[in-house]
């Protein structure tokens, strides 16, 4: 387990369903920036999986995320942790994904220029592509303090959203990870062809955003 203080002295417990550091410091700062009167402590939680594919797709990328929330909250229980929040934090891909045997045809893209500047893995190629990767984020509240943005603005315990900052695929790599049932995801196979770093793809094809940067206001959204 890892973790991540706001200061020597906490009073409220965050556990993210991941021990990676971006992810646990996105979850702390954006609860920093909503409730600076709180002192906080964010922890990542190694025992949270998903149950889904390794790159998951769709309906798949939700139901990981809830899987990885249910699996924190189990973990806490099983140890008999005092908790107020759980953040729990799944990346897919999105779009028509067709059957295995089927070819994917490539759409123009919805959400890049006409030259398909920022399209993941081909950058300044006119390839299109309705294939996207994005973040979908739960956040379980624990404490009457912190009241979540349901709908219409009915306080809730809990709510999952997805991201609406996007980086559109390269159709090939979609095809490719089914090819694989899943277990190629497209970052991985981008970084390999672009020559970067593991966990580095998203910020090349987020100009000026950094991936820590989404993950936290798409956390500060929710709560």
């Amino acid at each position: 387990m890892s973790t991540f203080s706001s200061s020597s002295r906490c009073s409220k417990r965050i556990f993210v369903s991941s021990t990676n550091k971006v992810k646990v410091q996105s979850a702390l700062h954006a609860f920093q920036q909503k409730y600076s009167d709180i002192d906080w402590i964010a922890e990542g939680v190694s025992e949270a999986a998903s149950e889904v594919a390794d790159q998951p797709m769709n309906e798949e990328t939700y139901q990981g995320c809830k899987n990885r929330a249910k699996n924190v909250l189990n973990y806490l229980i099983r140890m008999d942790f005092q908790w107020d929040v759980i953040v729990s934090i799944e990346n897919g891909i999105f779009g028509e994904v067709p059957p295995n045997d089927q070819e994917i045809q490539p759409v123009r893209l919805l959400m890049t220029d006409e030259e398909g500047k920022g399209l993941a893995g081909m950058v300044g190629d006119t390839v299109m592509s309705k294939y996207y990767d994005t973040c979908v984020i739960k956040v379980i509240s624990h404490t009457e303090d912190i009241r979540l943005s349901g709908t219409e603005g009915v306080p809730v315990a809990e709510l999952i959203v997805e991201s609406t900052e996007r980086v559109y695929v390269n159709p090939r790599y979609v095809q490719e990870s089914l090819e694989s049932k899943q277990t190629k995801t497209c970052g991985s196979m981008i970084e390999k062809d672009l020559g970067i770093a593991a966990g580095t793809w998203h910020e090349r094809f987020y100009p000026g955003r950094s991936r820590y940067e989404i993950m936290r206001d798409t956390v500060n959204s929710i709560i």
